[in-house]
């Protein structure tokens, strides 16, 4: 749900907590992906991505939770703000029962349903020129128009598309199965999304480097050190932002799991350490913890792999030109492409005359 301005000036909309009617969030609970948007509310406590996705608690269970401890504002942590009243809130998502968590429910599963059904129209040219080129297979046919580039310069089924690459699309909900990046270290990002990740993080670390802890809003700062800030043996909520970025310039540096998500947002994991982090496009934190579900939440976090190799693996292209980065060593010439031997045409053997017989004329 969506609501006008409230006076913010930063922002002009605000988004209401399913779980307690909270009318002032940063964030929707759930993005265009399915993912949580990991803020934590600041009247009832929910971590939307986190409480739910990774802890099991469901809207509804969290709300009674809630609603017997007194209804605290912030878990007690911090005073309410002027004229907070959580009774007249509530009304925004409870009715008659729990019909306002029914409907928020059925809203999610319209979204992924969405979601697939967008993935397989998407899908759909692949599949088509994956069945013409069999049938052109079977008939013996070129089919000409339908190899690489096929039809319009669109990609064909046997040239797989890089997520995130100029020509390709980033899967909308990635997450499903998981995207695992390889662990490497060193050398530019050779995917376009590698190089967004190696800019954000390049960005997060100039405002370290001026003084500050990179945290993406700072009055969220207490919150999420309160939550997690004992996962980590962190001594303050700054001391905390300091291991929450310490960790994503790690990340970078070694080529740790990361996914990007369809909005920007940066997702990275270590399954040594269970370490989780989610960073703004600009490289800012949104929120560092370690996830009880370990390996299995990674799993489910949408997103592309920005350290995937680009398609070919680094092949030359045809032409013999190899890619950028590859070039030959100073006054060498790189080697001529081999022609392929013309076969020799076979002699035509001379035709033998026919005899005619003469015709005899009648006079």
């Amino acid at each position: 749900m969506v609501l006008a301005r409230r006076g913010r000036e930063d922002r002009a909309v605000a988004f209401v907590c399913p779980v307690c009617g909270y009318p002032d969030l940063e964030d929707p609970p759930r993005g265009a992906s399915g993912a949580g948007s990991l803020e934590i509310c600041p009247s009832c406590g929910f971590q939307f991505g986190k409480s739910d996705d990774d802890d099991g608690w469901s809207y509804a269970a969290w709300r009674e939770r809630w609603i017997a401890e007194g209804m605290p504002w912030d878990r007690g942590s911090s005073e309410p703000p002027e004229g907070w009243d959580p009774r007249a809130q509530l009304r925004a998502v409870v009715s008659d029962g729990e019909h306002g968590q029914t409907f928020v429910e059925y809203l999610a599963v319209f979204a992924v349903i969405v979601v697939i059904v967008g993935g397989l129209v998407t899908a759909a040219p692949s599949v088509a020129s994956g069945v013409t080129s069999t049938v052109c297979a079977l008939i013996g046919s070129g089919c000409g128009g339908t190899g690489a580039g096929g039809a319009g310069g669109a990609p064909s089924a046997s040239t797989p598309q890089q997520p995130g690459s100029s020509t390709g699309q980033a899967p909308a909900l990635g997450g499903i199965g998981g995207v695992l990046a390889g662990v490497g270290s060193g050398g530019a990002a050779s995917n376009p999304l590698g190089e967004q990740v190696q800019t954000a993080a390049g960005d997060a670390q100039a405002l370290r480097d001026a003084g500050g802890n990179a945290w993406g809003r700072p009055g969220t700062l207490a919150r999420h050190f309160r939550d997690h800030g004992g996962d980590f043996g962190a001594t303050d909520p700054e001391d905390y932002a300091q291991r929450a970025q310490d960790f994503f310039q790690r990340a970078v540096s070694e080529r740790l799991p990361t996914k990007v998500d369809t909005d920007g947002t940066i997702r990275v994991y270590d399954p040594a350490t269970n370490e989780f982090g989610s960073y703004n496009a600009d490289g800012t934190t949104r929120t560092y913890f370690k996830p009880t579900l370990g390996q299995a939440y990674w799993d489910n976090q949408p997103g592309s792999d920005p350290w995937a190799e680009p398609p070919g693996g680094g092949e030359p292209p045809a032409g013999g030109k190899p890619p950028a980065g590859e070039e030959p060593p100073a006054g060498e010439e790189p080697p001529a492409p081999e022609v392929p031997e013309v076969p020799e045409v076979p002699e035509v053997p001379e035709v033998p005359e026919l005899p005619f017989p003469e015709i005899p004329i009648i006079p």
